[in-house]
């Protein structure tokens, strides 16, 4: 059976070179999409239970609020950009643990203003 596909294979190499270039670029352009989607605000905030820092956010320069009107996206500051499978790997990992929090847990039991205390302990 194994031996029947590689000789398929072999025989149609350029027909098999094709529609394996065109699985990449379609599994590319869905990868692409889909953290494109998922990486503005909008989509970020619809299941954050951090309503007080989505009105800050709005409010202020990087929401756009600012003299220039520039609107910075989440994904800017709270994502590395060092590599591509860094970026994901922490995308995912935000993703379920908001999704556990949001769908199992008590958002409302989070000391939201902690880390900023830790933060400014460590500058």
């Amino acid at each position: 059976m194994i031996k029947k596909l590689f000789l398929i294979i072999k025989n149609n190499l350029l027909l098999s070179l094709l529609i394996g270039v065109l699985i990449g670029l379609l599994s590319s352009w869905v990868l692409y999409e889909g953290l494109h989607r998922t990486s503005d605000d909008r989509f970020c905030i619809v299941c954050h239970e951090m309503k007080p820092m989505v009105a800050a956010y709005h409010n202020d320069v990087h929401g756009g609020n600012g003299k220039v009107g520039i609107k910075v996206s989440c994904v800017a500051c709270h994502l590395p950009h060092d590599n591509v499978f860094a970026y994901i790997a922490t995308k995912a990992r935000n993703g379920v643990v908001e999704g556990a929090i949001h769908f199992f847990g008590n958002p409302d039991a989070i000391d939201w203003q902690a880390p900023i205390v830790l933060i400014g302990r460590i500058l």
